[in-house]
């Protein structure tokens, strides 16, 4: 009599236990599965060093299909008013590094829209040519992921409409998020390249609170004739 209450009993608790046990297994498959998707979620915000004026409804692209560069004579400088500069949340740009195999179409505006497809210029930022800096991020485990293998020395190509740019990488740091803002060098003298993004690298499932800066100066392409107000 024992036996078979027993025998009932573990029959009933096979019908509990064993939904759960595979309600579990499924939820921690789902959950490996979209890490990357979640951490991208989880960085989209706070990987942008200021959202004020950031925002757009819409990413589209300032051209259809592949850029076409009007590439300038050696030496030859571009009138500023000869450029007409794409509006925020527009495709102007593509970033590459043939070395690591870096490939990112280039947005004016950081928003989150826009780091889901591609990199984004901080608006607060320049354009490519005008002796200052140009400020990008980019997602670690989307179009920045190659990052994580750039070197000193490798050269970052950045093709504009307006003309082609190349940079040479001289330092790569790696900053707590408060620092992000004094890494960005927005107040450069120089011409320089910061491309930036969440570190570390490989995908996780809670905020990350570092960043992941290269830096670059300027070896090629046109320069903006432009006067700069003080």
């Amino acid at each position: 009599m024992m036996r078979r209450r027993k025998h009932k009993i573990n029959k009933i608790m096979a019908y509990f236990y064993m939904p759960l046990f595979f309600a579990i297994l499924g939820y921690a498959i789902v959950a490996v599965t979209l890490s990357p998707v979640i951490n991208t979620v989880i960085a989209a915000g706070s990987l942008i060093i200021s959202s004020a004026g950031q925002n757009t409804d819409e990413v589209k692209s300032y051209y259809e299909g592949e850029i076409t560069v009007k590439q300038p004579k050696e030496g030859e400088k571009i009138p500023v008013e000869e450029i007409d500069f794409p509006y925020s949340g527009t495709k102007f740009g593509e970033l590459s590094c043939d070395r690591i195999g870096l490939s990112a179409p280039v947005y004016n505006g950081d928003s989150e829209a826009i780091l889901i497809n591609g990199a984004g210029k901080y608006l607060g930022s320049f354009f490519p040519g005008f002796g200052s800096t140009i400020l990008i991020a980019g997602h670690d485990n989307l179009y920045f992921a190659e990052l994580e293998k750039i070197q000193k020395d490798d050269i970052i190509t950045f093709k504009t409409f307006y003309g082609i740019y190349q940079y040479k990488v001289t330092d790569i740091q790696v900053v707590e998020e408060g620092e992000q803002r004094e890494a960005s060098h927005l107040d450069g003298e120089k011409e320089e390249l910061v491309l930036y993004t969440c570190y570390p690298f490989y995908p996780t499932v809670y905020e990350k609170t570092q960043r992941y800066f290269v830096y670059a100066d300027k070896i090629s392409g046109p320069d903006i004739e432009w006067e700069e107000t003080k």
